[in-house]
């Protein structure tokens, strides 16, 4: 088996074992609460959120929501996806740059 047949059945596996993972994450992933739907729950965490935006900047509050976004199930699976892509991505493009073997072994 030549290093190109290898690299394209390394590039597949991964493919399949991303896409299969980030399936199972999406599916059975346990999301967050969200609290927001609740009425009764509106402007809990503000005087937090002040707090957080006084001692560290609100640079910080941005982090803080971009950090909670990406613990959902939906954004795991979307990462996971799309890091799997692109190295199966790069074993193909390696792949195809290795020089064609034509000797039989």
């Amino acid at each position: 088996m030549t290093q190109r047949t290898r690299l394209k059945i390394i590039g597949f596996i991964v493919l399949l074992l991303g896409i299969g993972g980030a399936i199972l994450v999406f599916r059975y992933g346990s999301p967050s609460l969200d609290m927001s739907a609740d009425p009764s729950l509106a402007g809990l965490n503000r005087p937090e959120r002040r707090q957080i935006g006084m001692l560290y900047g609100k640079d910080i509050l941005i982090f803080t929501d971009l950090w909670n976004d990406l613990k959902q199930p939906e954004t795991e699976a979307m990462i996971i996806a799309g890091t799997s892509a692109l190295i199966a991505f790069g074993c193909f493009f390696f792949a195809q740059s290795l020089p064609i073997d034509n000797k039989t072994k």
